[in-house]
């Protein structure tokens, strides 16, 4: 029997979710111990509690449920879709034909990733995330509660959340709001509108996280400029395909989220108004 590999790629992502899960929490309890033997002067040493990791293994694992659905439900209405469309009725933008396992492999093929488009794209986005990051901190000075505690294993939903984000917003709405108003800039203009708009979402799922209405207009707006002047440029210029949108959209985030981990001597934060458009 053939096995897909989008089921495969499944399946791999729910291990890996749970390997990261336990090595998390060992790595948090080794934590402790190395931050007890160099404590100075007989001083309380600093120690992570439960509560201070805000994203905990439940909602992990919920991320990871909707990942699936997402992707499941994305990849049925694509299909659905391409079979209501028709090339020949003088469409602005050609459908893309291929599925979400495509995209999702492309993340890692050398031909995209190695491409003009992509690396000028991704560079473009990366750029604007850094001054965007930079822009919103000055705002929120002092204020602790911008960065959200996350697991290392959302590292491996990226190749995921590219695939279907890219799909949904380019090649089903994008194409449709650019085909049913006859123009590319429309089409482009609206869709990253309802893009920009979804990712408030995050503040009703979050806010018990610490996360706030301020940080949900930011990504909102960030993920606005990024989907008009990157993303849905990306599509129109490459006619429609989606290989390079998908692959630059999750490097984007794999990027971000490493380089937070990175940065954080303790445990891995990222900071949810840039990453994840």
């Amino acid at each position: 029997m053939r096995i897909s590999g989008k089921k495969i790629s499944l399946i791999l992502i729910f291990l890996m979710f749970c390997i990261s899960t336990k090595s998390f929490s060992y790595n948090k309890n080794n934590m402790k111990l190395h931050l007890k033997s160099i404590s100075l002067n007989n001083e309380t040493p600093f120690e992570f509690q439960d509560n201070d990791r805000k994203i905990d293994e439940e909602q992990e694992l919920l991320s990871l449920v909707l990942l699936v659905g997402n992707t499941i439900y994305v990849d049925r209405e694509f299909e659905a879709y391409k079979g209501l469309v028709k090339n020949d009725e003088g469409q602005l933008i050609p459908i893309y034909q291929g599925d979400l396992d495509h995209l999702i492999k492309a993340s890692f093929d050398p031909k995209v990733i190695t491409s003009k488009d992509f690396i000028v794209s991704l560079f473009f986005c990366l750029l604007f995330d850094y001054y965007n990051s930079v822009f919103y901190s000055g705002l929120v000075k002092g204020n602790d509660d911008e960065d959200v505690f996350a697991s290392p294993s959302f590292l491996f939903h990226q190749p995921f959340v590219g695939a279907y984000e890219e799909t949904l917003f380019r090649g089903i709405l994008q194409h449709s709001l650019t085909t049913r108003y006859g123009s590319l800039e429309k089409g482009k203009l609206y869709s990253s509108l309802i893009f920009g708009s979804m990712h408030f979402l995050n503040y009703f799922i979050l806010k018990d996280s610490g996360y706030t209405v301020q940080d949900g207009i930011f990504q909102s707006y960030n993920a606005f400029i990024v989907s008009y002047f990157i993303l849905g440029e990306l599509y129109i210029k490459r006619n429609g395909d989606l290989e390079v949108n998908a692959a630059v959209h999750a490097w984007n985030n794999i990027i971000l989220i490493l380089y937070s981990i990175h940065e954080s001597k303790e445990i891995p934060k990222i900071n949810l108004v840039t990453v994840n458009f």
